[in-house]
């Protein structure tokens, strides 16, 4: 029974100096930084609407949604990054109808940023996903439409899917 609580004290001793040593060893190897940039239009006209910022990297453990934009088009993300990581990084920004450009992490160098510092981002920038329908095009389902406008718009959008373009118009 003795040779019992020893081999189990002697064995949880162990786990526990383990796992404090790889809890260490991981804080000294990750920087948090700050990192604050813009969401614009290509005119440089702030999003219509807040738009969400994501972070995707080449393994599916780095990625990660963040935060989301003011209605300035503002964001701050508190990040820990690890220099010795091999994963390759980019922010993008998300709004339903639009793309973005990328901003790839991999090109700022950690070793050149101290701890919670601030980094200001170049903007990331929200374009039409097609020169000139996408400006044209409503982005809301049937149910999300204006209370008293929703039976006009649900009967356009009936109309339009019957190819029916003066009735839609009349809407």
């Amino acid at each position: 029974m003795v040779l019992v609580r020893t081999s189990l004290a002697a064995s949880l001793a162990v786990g526990l100096i383990s796992v404090a040593q790889v809890c260490l060893g991981q804080a000294a190897d990750y920087y948090t930084i700050i990192f604050q940039g813009n969401v614009v239009m290509p005119d440089g006209s702030p999003p219509p609407k807040t738009a969400g910022i994501e972070r995707v990297c080449s393994d599916i453990q780095g990625s990660a949604p963040g935060p989301i934009t003011d209605k300035k088009g503002h964001y701050l993300w508190k990040m820990d990054l690890a220099p010795a990581d091999t994963r390759s990084c980019y922010l993008s920004a998300t709004l339903p109808g639009l793309i973005s450009t990328r901003l790839d992490l991999d090109s700022l160098k950690l070793s050149d940023y101290r701890q919670n510092k601030v980094v200001n981002l170049p903007d990331i920038v929200l374009s039409p996903r097609d020169s000139g329908v996408a400006r044209e095009t409503v982005l809301i389902p049937d149910d999300e439409a204006p209370g008293k406008a929703r039976p006009a718009y649900k009967a356009a959008s009936k109309a339009l899917d019957a190819n029916n373009d003066g009735e839609a118009v009349k809407q």
